[in-house]
């Protein structure tokens, strides 16, 4: 059964956020003004140039692939928080926020995240 949050129904994360990582479905475009993700094994992804990739583990740690300027993207080990009064996600390695993002919605199979 999904677990289906409007930006002002979440009030925490629920265990479909932690099961697997979530790849940028960037065919799909926008739905309520926010990036769609999708776990990493909902389909057979097409090449891509570059396309955004979390794991976020329940003990606040994860990875998000870095963007590198040679094509030599790589996975990077990270820190995340999340306020459940605001929905806001950040995502930081070392001491350095990497993205903020507002949780929009979750389901077992898409994540809406929109940038802040």
């Amino acid at each position: 059964m999904a677990t289906t949050c409007d930006s002002t129904q979440i009030d925490s994360l629920p265990n479909e956020f932690f099961e697997e990582g979530w790849k940028l479905s960037r065919e799909e475009g926008l739905e309520q003004d926010a990036q769609i993700f999708r776990p990493v094994s909902y389909q057979e992804w097409k090449p891509s140039r570059f396309r955004d990739h979390y794991i976020f583990k329940q003990d606040k740690t994860g990875m998000f692939l870095s963007l590198s300027p040679n094509d030599a993207h790589k996975m990077v080990a990270c820190t995340w928080t999340y306020d459940e009064r605001t929905k806001v996600l950040i995502i930081a390695s070392g001491a350095k926020d990497i993205k903020k993002l507002e949780v929009v919605s979750i389901e077992k199979d898409k994540l809406l995240l929109k940038r802040i």
